[in-house]
């Protein structure tokens, strides 16, 4: 496919967070409204999408990270993070995108395309834009 966009939102001295700048596909949050750490696209982000959104030599520059009490390489950012290192402008988008705060038990937090905070259906599809730590 055609390669994926970036953009840096916080840099620090362990690394850079990226997101990627546009919803990249559309999938459920999880099918049994699990949270973030169980969830089925914390387990495809993690495994399927980074083996293969990535080379091998990209892949050692991703800084593995603890998030909910789990290692994790890929991931999506919370309200908080979405809210404090993007601009709206930052987090319009085609469509709506989620997020991996939980809401309420079975919705998860989500972006509008216009950038505004909202939740959804953690069993509907919205667009996922993956973030992740980047080693410099």
């Amino acid at each position: 496919g055609k390669p994926i966009q970036w953009i840096v939102l916080k840099e620090s001295k362990l690394g850079s967070v990226v997101i990627s700048k546009d919803g990249l596909f559309e999938m459920p949050f999880d099918s049994q409204n699990r949270d973030w750490s169980d969830s089925d696209i914390r387990a495809y982000l993690n495994g399927k999408f980074f083996q293969q959104a990535f080379r091998a030599e990209e892949r050692k520059r991703i800084i593995n990270t603890i998030i909910d009490g789990k290692k994790t390489d890929i991931f999506l950012l919370s309200k908080e993070e979405a809210e404090n290192w993007m601009t709206e402008n930052e987090r319009c988008c085609a469509g709506k995108w989620f997020l991996r705060s939980q809401y309420v038990s079975d919705c998860a937090r989500a972006v509008y395309g216009g950038g505004g905070v909202t939740y959804s259906e953690m069993r509907n599809s919205c667009y996922i834009r993956p973030a992740f730590i980047l080693d410099l």
